[in-house]
């Protein structure tokens, strides 16, 4: 049961999908990432968000309260020197560490000694690249009938959480959208 999520998306500008912003381009990814584990309605959304080079926003903050009381703070952008895609979660006995580009995971666990401990497991992953993977598992759905991971259902409600950032976004920036 995760109580805190940290998501990063960052990586350089590159005159690409500017016609979309990174909430849609880059953040939505973390949104169902998250959605799928916490398991919650969000009930809270605070978000803010600006353009850089494009006209749309360039690199966006939210964070998310859920029902069960679970917060996830996103972040996206794409004005950065470097790449990075990265999430963190943290439990009451564990706190899990996934690097997306390396395709690393390490899981910490407090352990039962009376001093406070970590226990670091790293197990190992299919490494692969990404956007294959998740077309050679739609065509293995289609092909077979078998339901994907990431359904109709799951990606609208995704969408919807994204949509609502951006309102936020639009309400905090008092319906501006000026370069900085």
């Amino acid at each position: 049961n995760p109580i805190f999520i940290e998501c990063c998306r960052m990586g350089p500008y590159v005159n690409r999908n500017t016609d979309v912003g990174v909430v849609l381009d880059l953040m939505i990814h973390d949104i169902d990432i998250v959605m799928s584990i916490v398991k919650s309605n969000v009930v809270k959304i605070s978000a803010s968000g600006r353009s850089v080079f494009s006209r749309q926003e360039d690199i966006a903050n939210a964070q998310l309260v859920f029902q069960n009381g679970c917060v996830a703070n996103l972040t996206a952008s794409r004005v950065t020197r470097k790449k990075i895609r990265r999430m963190e979660i943290t439990q009451v006995d564990s706190f899990i560490s996934i690097d997306y580009l390396e395709q690393e995971l390490a899981v910490y666990k407090k352990t039962s000694s009376p001093l406070p401990q970590l226990l670091i497991e790293k197990p190992v992953m299919q490494k692969g690249e990404p956007l294959r993977l998740e077309l050679e598992h739609f065509i293995h759905c289609v092909r077979n009938g078998e339901k994907p991971l990431v359904g109709l259902e799951e990606g609208k409600n995704a969408l919807e959480v994204a949509l609502r950032i951006l309102e936020e976004i639009q309400k905090n920036q008092g319906g501006g959208n000026d370069k900085i």
